[in-house]
């Protein structure tokens, strides 16, 4: 399998509930993002990243096609120390037999895919992981700036509030969200 195919394998993982993994399995994603470049601490670009709004979880899943691309992996920054990576739960995903099991770090799981087709959990993904949450917020803004809204009625915002010391004067700063042309 390509790169490309494991991606999408990912991302299909994280669509759908994945109850088999018990109290570690996860709900649908209501966000997935893949391989999306952007201004992130150390350099990582997820393969894939879901986001969970229920239990405001994330999953990384790290697509191998080789040992050898596991093994360079393994020389990343942000795999060595758990605070600077994205996801509470990780993730590699591979065709079954590239990666032995025993190889795999402690506190991430392994989804292979069998000849059928079919994702198993071979290891399963106990802990949620310290993570980079500026890194994880990074990717969810530059994936909203992307977003391409061509109609000039229809437009996307995000609601905040804020209130802000200027002065010596507190002011409440406010932006409104607006989904096709109707605010909310």
């Amino acid at each position: 399998m390509t790169h490309a195919e494991l991606i999408l394998v990912g991302i299909g993982w994280l669509k759908k509930p994945y109850a088999s993994c018990e109290e570690y399995g996860h709900s649908a994603c209501s966000v997935i993002i893949s391989e999306l470049v952007t201004c992130t601490t150390y350099g990582e670009i997820p393969d894939v990243l879901g986001y969970m709004s229920g239990k405001q979880k994330t999953i990384l899943i790290e697509c191998k096609t080789s040992y050898s691309d596991f093994m360079a992996d393994q020389k990343k920054l942000f795999r060595n120390m758990s605070e600077y990576g994205m996801g509470d739960q990780r993730y590699y995903l591979a065709k079954k037999g590239i990666i032995p099991v025993e190889k795999i770090p402690e506190n991430w799981g392994l989804l292979e895919i069998t000849n059928d087709g079919k994702i198993t959990a071979t290891k399963k993904c106990t802990l949620f992981q310290e993570k980079n949450y500026r890194n994880e917020i990074n990717l969810l803004i530059s994936a909203i700036c992307r977003l391409n809204v061509s109609e000039p009625d229809k437009c996307i915002g995000i609601r905040y509030y804020r209130n802000l010391k200027f002065l010596g004067k507190e002011s409440k700063k406010k932006s409104s969200i607006t989904i096709g042309g109707s605010n909310e």
